[in-house]
């Protein structure tokens, strides 16, 4: 278990993903998309590798244990991206409800369930890179990544496009 704990906070399991969401915030968002697309996936992987291949002896308690963990990381880091109105930060928080989900394919512990949680992190990896990449850009267009602020970013951008596509420009 003092295995399942290092990975798992490397991996941002509940309870110990109290580091994931200010981490991802600070740094600026191409950094912050390594991050994000990179290293909580490391620790999902190594808890996958170590309990099918290692920690084998009591599967009932291990994984049934990890079935919980997933489902809590699940319900709390939704519940924290819901309450942010941050580009960032909600990106952050639901990074860990989805390494919830690649433990969760670990924890029902059958061959289809495994093969789903390491194809979930290898999907995840280009996504949430992808969103947090697209947060930069959005931050660099309107200088700001709260969305509250946000407001008219479509009106903003079709007018830019309109004007340039255009002969005569206001």
């Amino acid at each position: 278990m003092i295995f399942f704990l290092v990975f798992a906070m490397k991996g941002a399991l509940f309870p110990l993903y109290f580091w994931l969401p200010r981490s991802y915030y600070g740094p600026p968002s191409a950094i912050a998309a390594l991050f994000g697309g990179l290293l909580t996936k490391v620790g999902i992987y190594a808890i996958i590798r170590s309990f099918t291949l290692i920690f084998i002896h009591d599967p009932d308690f291990t994984h049934t244990f990890i079935l919980w963990i997933a489902g809590l990381t699940m319900f709390f880091g939704v519940l924290g991206a819901v309450s942010q109105f941050d580009f960032k930060r909600i990106l952050s928080y639901h990074i860990i409800s989805q390494v919830g989900y690649m433990a969760m394919g670990l924890g029902l512990y059958t061959r289809v369930a495994i093969a789903g949680a390491i194809f979930y992190i290898a999907h995840h990896i280009i996504v949430k890179t992808a969103l947090f990449l697209f947060a930069g850009a959005t931050e660099k267009i309107t200088g700001t990544t709260d969305l509250k602020k946000m407001g008219g970013l479509l009106k903003l951008i079709l007018g830019s496009l309109g004007c340039s596509l255009s002969l005569h420009c206001h």
